[in-house]
């Protein structure tokens, strides 16, 4: 028996001492901190996709209902276009903007996470203007053709209703 013991000792002697549990708990740590980390700071990869993807298929609703300086997608006929005429042709386009606009960025915070929300709202009138510079590009593209002043109008009203459009989906979703 005695000899048993011995044995036991040695191969004890002879194996690799285990990870210590402080290793162990700094992993967890590591690994948590890392998860806190990605949650409180999400990616300008992650945001602009979802901002993209959703201008795209609010595009696809807009550009269906009003025609965009020339473009429409889907149906013939001036859809809200005429009713934006009877209140003038600067008021048209001004409202046009705020619409194609307004509709990304009133979707647009029922789509992103809080904390996606929180740091795309710090740069939320360069991220109207960029998306609005953008789909103007596009709409050319598709065969627009617009004076600097239409586009001025357009521009702005798009701004406007970007910000208040984004402002009032936050409150309707804290309610």
């Amino acid at each position: 028996m005695n000899n048993n013991n011995s044995d036991d000792f040695d191969d004890f002697l002879e194996s690799t001492p285990a990870e210590p549990i402080s290793n162990k708990l700094q992993d967890v740590v590591n690994n948590t901190r890392s998860s806190i980390h990605q949650k409180l700071n999400p990616s300008w990869f992650q945001i602009n996709k979802k901002v993209l993807l959703t201008h795209f298929f609010a595009s696809l609703v807009t550009l269906s209902l009003c025609n965009q300086m020339g473009v429409r997608l889907f149906f013939d006929g001036p859809g809200l276009m005429d009713i934006f005429m009877n209140l003038g042709f600067w008021a048209c386009m001004g409202l046009c903007g705020a619409f194609y606009m307004g509709t990304t960025f009133l979707i647009l915070p029922f789509i992103l996470s809080l904390d996606e929300r929180n740091k795309f709202q710090k740069q939320l009138p360069v991220f109207i203007s960029a998306v609005s510079i953008i789909s103007l590009s596009i709409l050319f593209l598709l065969g627009s053709s617009a004076s600097l002043g239409v586009m001025a109008v357009w521009l702005i009203g798009a701004e406007i209703a970007g910000l208040a459009g984004f402002k009032f989906s936050q409150v309707l979703r804290r309610a």
